[in-house]
Parts: C-alpha cells; structure tokens; sequence
C-alpha cells in the first residue's frame, strides 16, 4: 500500500535471470561469483526442483546445467525442456568434463544451445552466458513486439466503449457487494496513493466516518506492533513482484483500543509492463473464529497428552510383562487356551504359536509329565501350587527333539467376584544350569586334582618352573622344574630368597631386587627379564612373572609365581631382527643408487624427445627407454616407500587443510593423459573438505586407479567415486574383469602379492608393491582400506578416511628426505 512501492523509474534493463543446477555447493558459488557482475543468478541442486519453479512468471533467460546430477541428469532435464512448447526456445548451456566429441555431440543432440568444459575461465562463462542470454532477450522482444501489433490492429472502437460498459458495472457491483457483506472493502492506487474505504470499516471496527483516513499511513499505524513489519513487507514485495493476489492474517486495533485478527486478501490489476494499477482488498473479522479455533487446540491438546500417557503406561506395561526374564503367560477357563505367553515362553517353545491355542494342543509334549495334571487341579480347586526344581521335558527348537530343563514354577488362579477361576498365571524360571551346575561341581573336584597333575606335566615340558615365597620369613618354595633350570637337582626345596638372588647375575642383581621389593610394597605384580649362573656356570636368560598374595583378612601373605628359560628364543629374535635389518638396509641402498642413472636416463631420453629430427623407428626406441625409465623409476619409488614403512614404523604423512575433489580431479587427469584410449568415470557426493597429505593421498589413489586399468578389459569403465559422510570420507575405485581369487583377498595389501597372474607381470612390469603402499598410506592417515572382488559385481577398493588425518610421529620431512636418499 506504499505509494512509492508499486511505481518504478525507466532505468538500465535488469540483469539476465540466469538459473544454476547443479549439486555442489562448491562450484555453484564459483558460477555464481562468475556471473555476479552480469546475470542474476538463482541456484538449484536437483533437477526435479528446477522444473517444478518454472512457470509463466518464473521463466529464467539462461540455464547453466551441469552434466552429471543425481537423480536427473543434465542431459534429462535438457530433453524435457525441449519436449515442452513453453520451454521449447529456452537457452541451455551444459558444463561438461566429458571433452570426448562423442559426449559434445550425445549433449547438444540432448537439446544444450552451447558447452563449457569444465574447469572452465570464469571469463569464458560468462561470455557464453550472456550471448544465449541477449539471443532469449532478442527473440523475446520479437514476440511482445508481435503481440502488441496484433493487438493494436485488432482493436476498435466499440471495444472500447463495451469495456467503459464492463467496467460501470463492475464499479456497481463492487459497490453493491461491499454494502452487503460485514467485511471491511478497501480499494488502492498505487499510482496516486489513495485508499478508499466502504462502510465495513466502520460497521467491524467501530470507526466512525471522520476517524477515518484515506491514506495508506492511517491503515499501517492501526497494524498490532508484532505484526507490522511482516505484513508490510509481505504486501509491498507482492506489489514490486508479478503476482496479482496477496493474502495474510494479522491483528488490526478497533476503535476502543481492542485487538481484531483479520484476514486480509486483495486482488491486484496490472498494466502491460506488470505495473500495479489497481489493488482491491477486503478486510474480514475473524477473531471469534480464530478463538474458538484456539480453545478446540487446547481440548485436542489435553486429549492427545491424556492419551499418549494412556499409551505410554500401556505400553510400559506390556514392555514389562514382554521383557520380564521369567516364563510369564495367562491360561483362561475353561479351555485352558493361553491368553498371553511373553517372549521368554515363547523362546522356550521354539517360537512356536501358543496364545489362542489350548495348552495340551500348544505344549503336547508336557502331556504325562504331571504339570498338565496340576494346572487341571488348580483350575478345579481355585488354589495355587509352587514348586521348586520341577523337571520337565520340553521341546526346544519345536523339531520333536526333547531336552531336559528344570524349573521353579507357580500356578496362581484368577478369581471373579463370586469366587470361580477366570484363569491361571503361570509363572516360571528355569533354573536348569544351576542344577546342572551343582550335578558338576563334585566332578570338577576330582578333574582339578586330575588338572593340578597335568599342569605339573606340562610345566615340565615347557622349561617353566613356579615359586612361592612367604612374606614374614622370606622363606621360597621351589618346584622341580625351578630347581633344574637353574641346574640344581631336579626337587622340590625350601630355601631362603637370598640364595636364589646369589645365583643372578650380578649386573642384573639390583634391578630384580628393586622390582621384588616395589611389587611386595605395592602389592601389584611382577615381572622381569633377567640372566642367571647355572650350578655348571653357564648363563641363562630367565622370563620370571608373580604377583602378592593377601590372605582373608588382605593382609599381603605369600608372592608367587613362575619363571621360564628363555635363552633360545631371545637368540632365534636377535638372528631374526638382524636378518631383518639387513634386507631392509639393502634395499634401501638398492633403490638409492639406482635413481641417479634412472634419472640421467630420463632426462637424456627427454633431451632427445624434445630436441626432435629422430626418425620413426628411432624415436619408437626412444619413447620404449622413456617408458621403461619411467616404470623403473616408479618401482623404485615404491621400495623406498616399502623401505621407510618397514623402517620408520610406516610411510610418514604431513597434513594440510584440502579439498578431496581437487586431488581426485588431479589424479583422474594424470591417469586419463597417460591412458587416452581408456574410460575413467569420477563422481561426488557431500562434502570433501578435510586435513589429508595431498601428495600421499594422490600417489594412494593413482596406484588404485592404476591397478584398476591393469585388471581390467580395454573396454570397460574404471569408476571412481568419492563421497563425504558425517564422520569422514569415502573413496570406492571400480572395475570389472577377472576377480581376485578368493585365497589372495586375505593377503592382496602384503608386499610382492598380485591380485591375479597374468602373463605380461611375468616381464618385470610390477614388483607387487602398489597395494601394501596404499594400505601404508591410507593407515598413516588414521584410515582403512578394503577389497571386495566377484565376477557379477567386479571388483571395487573402498578406501575410509577421517576428516583430519593425525600429523606423522615418525619424522619431519627434511628426515624423510635423508632417509629416501
């Protein structure tokens, strides 16, 4: 109702509406910023969206689709565009990176005016978007120009006057129609900014003629303070907008200071250029309606609450009685026919249908067993009956197999007011493992004096002999196994703790003394590796383990426990671990010196290349040395990384903040230059922003891209997507061809293990390295990688990382670097 709101200066055209679709956020606002200076753009993320807010009203100038959509794709929402008259003619421009000339021609056949290869140059962009968008400005003016011609030849004079006619009339019946309702009409023009009122406004509001205004000031100043701003803001954005009706609900003050809830609706008439000329509204009273409304909330409000606590005790209830950890269940008189049985019976029974069934039909095989018998006496006198340890056979698994169980059960009769049984609780808890348990406890003490003699044996036949001191006295009892580790007559003795400690070594004296003592005092428990002089001499290294004894009252009484003679072991580990050392050292010395040759081999092969006059045959050659440089190279590079994973304790990660999708568009490009004649497909979902190694991340999914187009046929796709979930992040690599056999799954992420022989690995190509580097690289980063692999579903590697990877323990860079070379 602002004056100023409905009318609007010449000025510049506004900008080209251009409407964006497209799933991520990230590279809508790179469109949008694109276009900002030139284009007013509005963003959608699916196609469904876009289609249904189009409209007479809300038709765009330019559409920016991209490609790939879930859902529907670019190329579906392209064909329905072009299937419908209406959008027919609407520009489309298609962001693609698809640049095969066989997806160029597949997208403009779909009904795309032009393409942008993505990444694209935001200069470019909106080049391209502002010629579509001048041709649809063009072509649009052409057809108004059109229409306004037509309509300027087809009219006359008598229209004219039939239309005067029409609205005399009109004029009458608004008046006519407005005496005769209770609502308040109003009528506005924007042009000049007078409101005209009807009687209503007197008749609802109680204003008399004088109190009045025609002005739009007057109405705004009566609007409840809560309510202002939103409805004159909702009503001047209709006006500057195209729509032709306006509708809301508000608080309007009465003339003794009261407040009305009106609902307030109007009809607005336009001109050619969608210019508000005419408003007319009408003001109705509904507050008895609104609180009679409110009052039937509140009832409805009670009931639902007095019902959901019905509900809720209900079911409390029948959780209860269907969670009790007992057989619980109701036989009714005079069938016997369970009622209710929880789940505990039910399990029991094998799940078999008990409620609605009479108990000698649901449970046959208690027939004989006296507790049928004792339910028909219970029924019959009304009295109730317990037992405890109640045998019973019953039928498990509901196959006919019976097994044994034993119960303390209860019979309670239900009675009515006149005292007969209405029914009978059954109540039950199967206590069958403790009288099993009691059955086996005499056995078990006789197979403990059986166990105690067998431990002795096997104590002896492992080289392990125990001990037992007493606090007060110092006092240690040692077995016959102690005794001929330590070269002593093989017995059991007594003797003092100080004739023990003689016999260990004396560089090791003071620390076993110390650990003794710390453990007696802590009352914790023991442990230590030590050397000992045998009788004979020789020295021995001793395993020896205990722990402090407390008697009833937890006063420390005995330190017991057990040694064992492991001079062997410790032997076979240091051979092991130097063996170990050596093989790693050597390879990475190995792969050390052979990288400069490599390299003075790369780059003379690359002097060649680039210095050109080879002829045919001789560059063959050439381009076959750079090759296999390049591969030689690569295997180098994953010894050394095999070497720091073995060495370093795993391939060291620096972590910085980086997008996902930039390093799987990086690594995607890399692998399709090097293999033009493939597919690789990539895709997104969520997010992908994270704190990872993008060097290490990259060299991860490239060996899996890689291994992917090894494995698999020419023509088939590699498929690579990635996706971001709440916790972290998702990778899945995709290929088909022949399966990994399921013997090698196991192991396909060990060193030098292929996930299928094939004849060409025979020559050298791959050292079977690639995998157990990405399963480095990947747990570096605090994640996980995984294979599945069948000849219908092919074979895919999901990699799992967290949003932020944990910062490398093992060294800086500048480390890493000296131990690469």
């Amino acid at each position: 109702m602002n004056p100023s709101s409905g009318v609007t200066s010449p000025e510049a055209p506004p900008l080209p509406l251009v409407w964006v679709l497209d799933d991520s956020p990230a590279e809508t606002e790179v469109i949008r910023r694109a276009l900002a200076s030139t284009c007013d753009v509005a963003a959608f993320a699916d196609g469904a969206a876009l289609l249904e807010s189009l409209g007479p009203r809300a038709m765009p100038e330019v559409l920016v689709v991209d490609w790939f959509l879930p859902g529907m794709t670019g190329l579906d929402v392209c064909r329905f565009l072009r299937g419908n008259p209406a959008t027919a003619h609407l520009p489309v421009l298609l962001l693609t990176s698809n640049t095969h000339p066989d997806d160029v021609v597949e997208g403009l056949t779909a009904g795309a005016n032009d393409y942008v290869f993505k990444p694209f140059r935001p200069a470019e962009l909106a080049a391209r978007v502002g010629a579509l968008a001048r041709w649809e400005r063009t072509r649009r003016q052409a057809l108004e120009d059109e229409r306004a011609r037509r309509l300027l030849v087809e009219g006359t004079l008598s229209e004219v006057q039939v239309a005067e006619e029409r609205a005399w009339r009109s004029e009458l019946r608004f008046r006519l129609a407005a005496r005769a309702t209770r609502d308040a009409v109003w009528e506005w023009d924007p042009r000049t900014g007078s409101v005209d009122w009807t009687s209503g406004v007197h008749e609802v509001f109680g204003y008399s003629p004088s109190a009045v205004r025609d002005t739009f000031q007057w109405w705004e100043e009566r609007l409840h303070p809560e309510d202002r701003e939103r409805v004159v803001r909702g009503i001047q954005a209709t006006l500057s907008g195209t729509e032709h009706e306006w509708q809301d609900t508000y608080r309007f003050q009465r003339a003794d200071g009261s407040w009305a809830r009106v609902v307030d609706r109007c009809h607005i008439v336009r001109d050619a250029k969608d210019m508000a000329v005419q408003v007319v509204g009408a003001m109705q009273d509904v507050t008895e309606h609104h609180e009679a409304e409110a009052a039937r909330a509140r009832l409805l409000e009670l009931e639902r609450r007095a019902r959901e606590e019905a509900d809720r005790q209900r079911a409390m209830l029948a959780t209860l009685f269907e969670q009790v950890p007992a057989l619980l269940g109701v036989l009714r008189a005079p069938d016997r026919c369970f009622v209710v049985a929880n789940a505990r019976m039910r399990q029991l029974f094998g799940e078999r249908p008990l409620v609605g069934r009479p108990i000698h039909q649901a449970l046959p095989e208690l027939e004989g067993q006296g507790l049928l018998e004792l339910l028909d006496t219970v029924f019959a006198t009304g009295e109730p009956f317990s037992a405890r340890e109640m045998p019973a056979r019953v039928d498990r698994r509901n196959d006919g197999t019976l097994s044994e169980g034993f119960f303390d059960f209860m019979y309670q009769p239900m009675l009515d007011a006149a005292g007969r049984v209405e029914a009978v609780i059954l109540f039950a808890v199967e206590v069958t493992d403790t009288v099993l348990a009691r059955r086996k406890e005499s056995e078990l003490a006789g197979a403990l004096r059986e166990s105690e003699q067998r431990l002795r044996s096997a104590l002896a036949a492992a080289n392990v002999g125990t001990w037992r001191m007493e606090l007060a006295s110092r006092m240690e009892l040692r077995d016959a196994n102690f005794n001929r580790i330590l070269g002593l007559e093989a017995r059991e003795t007594v003797s003092p703790q100080a004739d023990f400690l003689a016999r260990v070594h004396p560089e090791d004296r003071p620390s076993v003394e110390a650990h003794t003592e710390r453990a007696i005092r802590e009352r914790g428990a023991f442990e230590a590796e030590y050397r000992v002089l045998r009788a004979d001499g020789v020295v021995r290294w001793i395993r020896d383990q205990g722990r402090v004894l407390p008697d009833a009252r937890g006063v420390p009484t005995y330190f017991t426990g057990a040694l064992a003679d492991i001079t062997e072991p410790k032997r076979l580990t240091a051979e092991m671990r130097a063996r170990a050392d050596f093989e790693r050292q050597l390879i990475g010395i190995v792969s050390h010196d052979l990288r400069n040759p490599l390299s003075a081999i790369t780059l003379a092969v690359s002097v060649l290349l680039q210095r050109g006059g080879l002829d045919e045959r001789m560059e063959r050659h050439v381009q076959r040395i750079h090759r296999s440089a390049e591969r030689a190279t690569r295997m180098i590079r994953d010894l050394l990384d095999f070497t720091r994973a073995r060495q370093g304790g795993g391939i060291p990660v620096f972590p910085r903040a980086v997008e996902l999708r930039e390093v799987v568009h990086a690594v995607v490009d890399e692998v399709q230059a090097a293999s033009p004649g493939r597919r690789i497909r990539s895709e997104f979902e969520g997010s992908g922003a994270g704190t990872w190694d993008p060097d290490r991340l990259a060299q991860a999914l490239s060996n899996l891209v890689g291994n992917a187009l090894q494995y698999s046929p020419p023509d088939t796709p590699v498929r690579l997507v990635a996706r971001g979930t709440e916790h972290g992040v998702e990778v899945e690599v995709h290929n088909q061809g022949t399966p990994i056999a399921p013997e090698r799954l196991p192991r396909i992420f060990e060193p030098l293990e292929r996930g299928a022989e094939r004849p060409e690995d025979r020559g050298g190509r791959s050292i079977g390295l690639g995998l157990y580097i990405v399963r480095s690289i990947i747990q570096a980063h605090g994640g996980t990688v995984d294979v599945t692999s069948t000849a219908e579903a092919g074979t895919t590697f999901t990699v799992r990382l967290p949003r932020h990877a944990p910062v490398s323990a093992t060294a800086n860079r500048a480390d890493m670097d000296e131990v690469a070379g």
